[in-house]
């Protein structure tokens, strides 16, 4: 089991990534995030329709906050290093800015299998990107380094021949929310789920490699 204060210090890590603050969620969230977790956690469930349970847990690790139009709207770094430190127990060398691994990552926690994908190919190339972040790594694209400056979770790792399973977010949650000057809450908690939906507003949108043949446009 994971500490509650330590996933509480990741929560409040992972507010002040440098995101526009439209896509961050709120102040209060981030200060009563490990009372919300004791209370609310356990209602958190994924579901799914795959046989690839690393698959599944990497897409709902691995989330980007927004992605329109293929556009983080946000730095294009700092949640790679936020997963590389908090995942994987990385940090920046105090000389060089090369990444060192020195223990101290959550991933044989979020990753019990030890692996992103039951698929030895996806596996290597997920590990290669998140974990090494090796810049001469390939990803499921003919154009490796838009990927790379694009991007959109593990569901980037879908192409013309592979779709990533497709995976929903539930949890019970409280609400706090602003009207008029007037502040409304439901501290009981609101059911909530959160789809990953297809995106087809670019053409460099990992669905459209799946879903359209270019040449033809359909």
């Amino acid at each position: 089991m994971i500490a509650i204060d330590s996933l509480a210090q990741q929560a409040r890590a992972l507010w002040s990534t440098p995101y526009s603050s439209q896509f961050a969620f709120p102040t209060w969230v981030a200060n009563e995030w490990a009372q919300i977790h004791q209370t609310f956690g356990p209602t958190a469930k994924i579901y799914h329709s795959s046989n690839n349970l690393p698959e599944v847990r990497s897409l709902s690790i691995f989330r980007e906050p927004t992605n329109i139009a293929m556009d983080r709207c946000g730095s294009t770094k700092t949640l790679d290093k936020f997963y590389q430190k908090t995942i994987f127990g990385f940090r920046s060398s105090e000389n060089t800015e090369d990444e060192d691994r020195s223990g101290g990552g959550l991933f044989s926690n979020l990753f019990p299998e030890g692996k992103f994908s039951n698929d030895k190919g996806r596996d290597a190339e997920i590990s290669s990107y998140y974990e090494f972040k090796s810049e001469d790594s390939s990803c499921s694209s003919d154009d490796p380094a838009r990927f790379r400056k694009n991007l959109e979770g593990a569901y980037r790792f879908t192409n013309e021949s592979y779709l990533m399973p497709q995976i929903a977010a539930y949890a019970k949650t409280p609400m706090r929310y602003e009207i008029g000057g007037t502040l409304y809450s439901n501290e009981e908690g609101v059911h909530t789920l959160s789809l990953v939906g297809s995106g087809f507003d670019a053409w460099q949108q990992p669905d459209c490699a799946y879903y359209f043949d270019k040449s033809t446009q359909t």
